[in-house]
């Protein structure tokens, strides 16, 4: 009977040493899943917030896409630009010319007409 008590009592001392490992990861479990919960609120923060710098990032590259289309679009009305003010300066280089051979002209008119003057005095002196 002494060693079924002592069988028993070694049972019960197993059995308190095993309650008392079970209790102790059952504590680290519940400390790990409390951890585990915490994590999965950051993650789920993270990716809240990598959603709202994709919609931001989706909006800069949408202003960006229009700022180059406006880029594009004044590069166009400078090439016009460069162009007319081309047109122009050839306009006003022919313009210069015919000024210069308008004077040339009238100066050649004026010559002309002093010389028909004299022309007319010679023939009419001697007439």
């Amino acid at each position: 009977i002494s060693s079924c008590w002592s069988k028993i009592a070694r049972i019960e001392s197993e059995f308190m040493e095993t309650k008392k490992t079970l209790e102790s990861k059952t504590a680290a479990l519940q400390h790990l899943n409390v951890q585990l919960s915490e994590s999965q609120s950051i993650i789920c923060e993270k990716e809240e917030m990598i959603l709202a710098l994709e919609l931001d990032l989706d909006k800069i590259s949408s202003q960006a896409s229009a700022q180059l289309s406006e880029i594009d679009e004044l590069r166009s009305w400078r090439s016009i630009a460069e162009e007319t003010m081309a047109n122009q300066g050839n306009e006003l280089a022919t313009l210069r010319s015919a000024v210069a051979k308008k004077t040339l002209l009238e100066s050649t008119i004026e010559k002309l007409a002093k010389e028909v003057a004299i022309k007319e005095s010679e023939v009419s002196y001697v007439l």
